[in-house]
């Protein structure tokens, strides 16, 4: 095999200097060695297929392989500079007289030694070196290319340099994970050979790995860039952003001047995002799935992010159809989510987008984000609309429906859409407790209702009646009143007011004691105090509620131990059966007859049952006049003197005298009050014909003789007889026991004569203003009854008895 020289001297100057940089004894002697290399490097650069060129681009890569690790990267990069400057002026000038053969001068026996062997040998072992050489420079990215002849212009190498201190930066971060270069960066920033390329390298790849070390241990980065793809990448620094919750850092430090150092790596970004959209729709655990969406919202709060993005349209476009598709995809209702959604498009809307059309919806939904995305083109009017179905979901929450079904639900028929609505509006009442909660609530759900079209098919008045029964319902009458009528509903009068009744009544049967201040009886009022008018229907409740409270000064029940319910009052048909049970149960309670009038006032309002007795018309006092004169009040006092009469003779006495005399008063008038009283004559007869316990006194006998005296002038004539009887039975009754006495008196003159004089039958009579009515009744009592009875048919026999007594002389 012939060999050329030339190959042969390349071959011994490249094991020479490959020794030289190994060993590295100091810097002057790797700097003498390299200097000497330069006439050669530079008459090599006629392109040639031999592997060993000493070209500088191979003297460079000798360099990076060879130089101990031990040697600062700082001094290394400085040789290089100095070398590369050495280089450049020689290609200024090049200078003949210098002989690259100076380069084997005075070398160390065991270099000449192998230079000195047979030249297949050298050759071979040249080009052994070569290969192992190469395979560690490409281990660091070093660019293999000594073969090509590269012109020794300042720009091509600073190319050199910057592969160089790339490489040579890469093989130092092997050795010395942990180590900062930045300190020597800055230094040898001012190289003549400092370029943009490895300034943006250095901030674009090599600062932003540094900076994600501080979070976790990363591969070398020899390793990072050449082992692991684009994809893989981006997923172990957005991994570390989300497994160290280190958003801002890793994405501001790391992601976004990584992205930007290499063109096309946006795009690999949204593809990420595209695999974690997918991967987050198909997450089967809740709570991850919400997890998900939040680092999304981690994401868009990035401003730094957000501004890198949007210097490319159509990644922008991307950008934000991802994250539409990853929201409306979401396939379970979650409340996270929803308000992780919202905030994302309204971090959106930033962007200026184009205008779009109003309302545009969104598309039919695909199986995975990456067919979704590419269906959406984000607009303003798009990203409103998004807002709003993502606005209601939240609203909606309760109803578990996911985005999809809540679009979908404005084209259900409407009895799907009523069964939602009043799922919503159930899930809702259960967190209103105060009128600003509900508030709150109603706004939302009148929000709704007002700005989608999602219940398109319920008409507002059915929403209205929806919540107005649900609030009636949870028994929040405050908020029914302050919030509710005053702000949301729009209910006819007439329907609201049907509305409130139906649930007045309802409680008012529910109750199970007559307290109108609890339970249901005072759900009962509430709903009443409700109307503002005071309808009759309105009135006839309150009445029966107030007749419960009055009924609880009184022992009631219509079955032994068991009190009285609301529901049983209304189910009396006779209110008097209160009133007499009343005065059954309850001792002395004759003795409260205004009480019992007003009570019996309410229950007849209150059951609205005027027709039962003539007497009930009386109940509504407006055209009756006052009080006193009012002849029910007078039937119920007549309904007490039964009662007391037996028991209470002072109390029934006194009683019969007021109602007589209001009788007697109005006779002439022909006035009901006359009337009602003259028709219970009965039970002032039955009073007066009580046997008195013990022995009777003349002042006994007395007070029965002025109820008799008045009775005769109101008792219906055909009844007169047997009180005219009575009272001439009491009147003998009276003279015996006035002889008894004063035979007494007599018996017991000579004691004292100062003993005053029994009251009798004139004092009554003067002290009752029937004068000399006595005499005139004696006189009239001579005449015999035959007489009477035969002067008269029985409509007249009253009028002549009293006419007889009356005009008696």
């Amino acid at each position: 095999m012939t060999l050329e020289p030339s190959n042969i001297l390349l071959s011994k100057s490249f094991l020479v200097l490959e020794y030289f940089l190994s060993e590295y004894s100091s810097r002057t002697e790797i700097e003498d060695a390299l200097s000497k290399i330069v006439p050669l490097a530079y008459s090599s650069q006629t392109p040639t297929d031999f592997t060993i060129t000493c070209q500088l681009p191979q003297v460079l890569e000798l360099a990076l392989v060879c130089i101990p690790n031990n040697v600062s990267l700082q001094e290394i990069l400085e040789v290089v500079s100095s070398f590369l400057a050495e280089c450049l002026a020689y290609s200024q000038t090049p200078n003949t007289d210098r002989s690259f053969e100076a380069l084997f001068e005075e070398l160390p026996p065991i270099i000449s030694q192998a230079i000195s062997l047979q030249d297949e040998e050298v050759i071979n072992s040249a080009k052994r070196a070569v290969d192992y050489i190469d395979a560690q420079a490409s281990r660091f990215g070093y660019p293999i290319d000594s073969r090509t002849s590269v012109p020794w212009e300042k720009k091509a190498l600073r190319s050199m340099f910057f592969s160089f201190c790339r490489s040579r930066i890469l093989k130092h971060n092997d050795t010395n994970p942990g180590e900062s270069v930045v300190p020597v960066l800055r230094k040898i920033s001012g190289s003549p050979f400092w370029s943009e390329p490895l300034y943006e390298w250095i901030h674009g790849f090599y600062m932003p790995l540094v900076h994600l070390s501080r979070f976790i241990e990363i591969p070398p980065l020899s390793d990072f860039d050449s082992y692991l793809s684009t994809s893989e990448q981006i997923e172990l620094i957005l991994g570390t952003a989300i497994e160290k919750n280190a958003f801002t850092a890793v994405i501001s430090d790391t992601l976004i001047p990584y992205l930007e150092h290499q063109p096309g790596l946006w795009n690999e970004f949204n593809q990420w995002l595209v695999r974690f959209g997918d991967k987050t729709i198909n997450e089967p655990d809740t709570k991850k799935m919400a997890t998900n969406y939040t680092v999304l919202l981690d994401l868009v709060r990035q401003d730094n992010l957000l501004r890198a993005i949007s210097k490319n349209r159509e990644v922008l476009d991307d950008f934000i159809s991802i994250l539409i598709s990853t929201i409306y995809l979401c396939p379970k209702a979650i409340l996270e989510v929803f308000v992780s959604a919202k905030e994302i498009i309204g971090s959106l809307r930033v962007f200026k987008l184009d205008q779009g059309v109003e309302g545009d919806a969104l598309p039919s939904p695909q199986e995975t984000v990456e067919k979704m995305y590419q269906l959406i083109r984000p607009t303003s009017a798009f990203l409103k609309s998004c807002e709003k179905a993502i606005e209601t979901g939240q609203r909606l929450y309760g109803n578990e429906l996911s985005l999809i079904e809540i679009v979908n639900l404005s084209t259900s028929d409407s009895s799907t859409q009523l069964s939602e609505l009043q799922k919503f509006i159930d899930s809702e009442s259960r967190y209103g407790k105060n009128s600003r909660q509900w508030e709150t609530l109603l706004s939302s759900i009148y929000w709704i209702f007002n700005n989608t079209e999602i219940f398109n098919q319920v008409d507002s008045e059915t929403l209205d009646e929806m919540i107005f029964t649900k609030l009636l319902d949870l028994k929040f009458f405050n908020i029914i009143s302050n919030v509710f009528l005053a702000e949301f509903c729009q209910l006819p009068e007439d329907k609201s007011h049907s509305i409130i009744m139906k649930y007045a009544w309802m409680y008012y049967k529910r109750a199970t004691n007559c307290n109108p201040d609890i339970g249901s009886l005072k759900f009962s009022l509430a709903c009443v105090n409700l109307i503002g008018n005071e309808t009759p229907d309105v009135a006839q409740l309150r009445n029966l509620i107030y007749a419960n409270k009055a009924l609880m000064n009184w022992k009631l029940s219509f079955k032994p131990g068991v009190p009285v319910t609301p529901k049983q009052i209304l189910e009396i048909d006779e209110p008097y059966k209160v009133i007499y049970r009343i005065l059954e149960l309850n001792e002395g309670s004759y003795r409260n007859p205004d009480a019992l009038f007003r009570l019996l006032k309410m229950l007849i309002m209150g059951l609205n049952c005027y027709d039962k007795r003539d007497i009930f018309k009386y109940a509504d006092e407006s055209d009756v006049g006052p009080e006193e004169l009012n002849p029910m009040l007078a039937d119920v006092k007549l309904t007490c003197l039964d009662f007391a009469s037996t028991d209470d003779t002072d109390y029934a006495y006194n009683l019969s005298v007021e109602l007589l005399g209001l009788a007697v008063d109005h006779k002439r008038k022909e006035s009901p009050l006359f009337r009602v009283i003259s028709d219970k004559w009965f039970s002032f007869f039955q009073f007066v014909k009580n046997e008195i316990e013990g022995s009777p006194s003349i002042e006994m006998i007395d007070r029965k003789l002025r109820i008799l005296g008045e009775l005769i002038l109101v008792t219906p004539a055909e009844f007169n007889i047997p009180v005219l009887e009575q009272w001439q039975l009491m009147n003998a009754q009276k003279g015996q026991l006035s002889n008894e006495a004063k035979g007494d008196q007599n018996s017991a003159a000579h004691t004292s004569t100062n003993t005053p004089e029994i009251p009798g039958t004139y004092n009554f009579f003067e002290s009752s203003g029937l004068g000399d009515l006595r005499s005139r009744l004696q006189t009239s009592l001579k005449t015999s009854a035959s007489d009477i009875l035969n002067s008269a048919d029985s409509a007249d026999i009253g009028r002549n008895i009293i006419g007889r007594i009356v005009g008696a002389k």
